[in-house]
């Protein structure tokens, strides 16, 4: 019954299907292992992200509750504030190349369902 499947199904579909299918699978598995790779990384990154904020926000309310400005409250606030900026800055470079990598791979995995797609209706035809 088995060896019957096996060579009907071998009979329907060609060696260039098999490996066109096979090729699609393992750039599929590998999209996966590099979907799970960045998810981590992001994962990580936020909490990162998160952690800075925290410092930041805790920065910031020690500012709000200092009542006595004089020169250097202000030098030491125009410090923080630009290393606030630059914190902001620095959170942005890491990002976006990031956010540019999840778009391509989007893209990728968009490409590959669509092969996919017409690798079955080539056998259904």
């Amino acid at each position: 019954m088995i060896d019957a499947l096996i060579e009907h199904v071998a009979a329907l579909v060609t060696r260039e299907d098999m490996t066109a299918l096979r090729t699609a699978m393992a750039t599929r598995e590998d999209l996966a292992a590099l979907r799970a790779v960045m998810v981590d990384d992001l994962t990580e990154m936020r909490t990162a992200i998160m952690d800075r904020i925290d410092r930041v926000q805790d920065a910031t309310t020690i500012q709000h509750h200092e009542r006595v400005v004089d020169v250097a409250s202000a030098e030491r606030a125009e410090r923080l504030a630009k290393a606030a900026r630059d914190d902001a800055t620095a959170i942005g470079e890491i990002v976006t190349p990031l956010i540019r990598v999840m778009h391509m791979m989007r893209t990728q995995l968009d490409d590959l369902a669509e092969q996919v797609r017409i690798l079955k209706e080539g056998r259904a035809a």
